[in-house]
């Protein structure tokens, strides 16, 4: 026969009742492993402590919400698992508690608290979460934390030189021609936009290349238009060498743009943007939309997620195409300013 002694878990008492073949009845007491035993979890059901494991909080962007985990502790073993602490060392300023673990579990039950991370800095940011208790073979947990911050990188900015340029009165080619899945039957390395276009007898300027005057712009370059006032070329073709590191950790790219009148990026022979053209394929006499007038010098925003393999680590080409919006338009004006979203760990 067998029965806890008292109130305490952990004495068990056995009584050996005498037989034939054991005629000596005795009296046992046991001392059983009656213990609490603690397990952390993130997400719940997956054991990362004792296990040994990291929390990874992904991809996040500077001014981004903050980002939360539960932490789950398990109490496996057979006593309430108490003294329960939590501290986070190591990137305390970015990494928090958001709520206290809880003071202590009945065995066979789970609780929760919660840790957030608020990134300041690009980059790999890392933490360790400390969880004490008064599971005495485990009194220490330390578990990792992890979360890459995407930094804006500067590419190119505004009034840079080395862009190269060309008029024309026949033009070079449609919008479509471009690369692409799968690229335009017609592009290869003789089409303007692509990256091994031979350019070196274009002319070379500063931005703004332009003719004419844009509202609150310098043109640094002057461009030819065809001599005829009433009917000037529609649509003219610029070039840029840029050069990019940690390709593989772009996951943005940021444009802003200034064009007077309507204009196509592209990079590495692939649309990145358009701003006040129509949308659809474009020929060398397709023309812009409206006069933008007084907004001629605006910086137009936008941006792009570039697919796996476009931006090239080293050198690359931007390729920009501008169309008047009438043969007559007094006026023309490109430069443009590119970022990168980066997801570098050593930025």
């Amino acid at each position: 026969m067998e029965r806890k002694l008292g109130n305490n878990p952990s004495l068990t008492v056995r009584h050996e009742i005498p037989t034939a073949a054991a005629p000596d009845a005795f009296l046992r007491i046991a001392v059983l492993d009656r213990v609490p035993e603690i397990v952390v979890e993130q997400p719940a059901g997956n054991v990362i402590a004792p296990a040994g494991g990291t929390i990874d909080f992904g991809q996040r962007l500077i001014g981004d919400p903050v980002e939360a985990r539960a932490i789950t502790l398990r109490n496996t073993g057979q006593a309430d698992l108490a003294g329960i602490t939590a501290s986070i060392t190591e990137g305390g300023e970015e990494f928090a508690l958001l709520s206290a673990p809880p003071q202590f579990i009945s065995p066979g039950r789970t609780e929760s608290f919660w840790i957030g991370f608020s990134p300041q800095w690009g980059g790999l940011r890392k933490g360790t979460l400390v969880i004490t208790s008064n599971d005495d073979n485990e009194s220490t947990y330390e578990i990792s934390l992890r979360g890459i911050v995407g930094g804006t990188v500067d590419i190119l900015d505004f009034e840079e030189d080395g862009w190269r340029y060309f008029v024309t009165p026949i033009g070079l080619g449609d919008s479509e021609i471009a690369a692409g899945d799968p690229p335009h039957e017609e592009y290869g390395s003789e089409n303007w936009k692509h990256p091994d276009f031979d350019d070196s007898g274009w002319p070379a300027g500063r931005a703004m290349l332009g003719y004419g005057r844009i509202t609150s712009r310098t043109i640094n370059t002057t461009i030819g238009f065809g001599g005829i006032i009433s009917n000037r070329y529609p649509t003219s073709y610029f070039r840029k060498e840029i050069q990019i590191e940690g390709a593989d950790s772009v996951s943005q790219l940021l444009l802003q743009l200034i064009r007077d009148d309507g204009a196509i990026v592209y990079l590495n022979g692939h649309e990145i943007g358009r701003s006040n053209v129509p949308a659809g394929n474009l020929s060398y006499d397709d023309l812009a939309q409206a006069n933008i007038g007084a907004s001629e010098g605006d910086i137009v925003f936008l941006d792009y997620i570039p697919p796996p393999g476009l931006v090239r680590e080293g050198t690359n080409i931007l390729a920009v195409e501008v169309h008047q919006n009438s043969r007559g338009s007094e006026d023309l004006g490109i430069d443009l300013r590119l970022q990168a979203i980066s997801f570098a760990e050593d930025q």
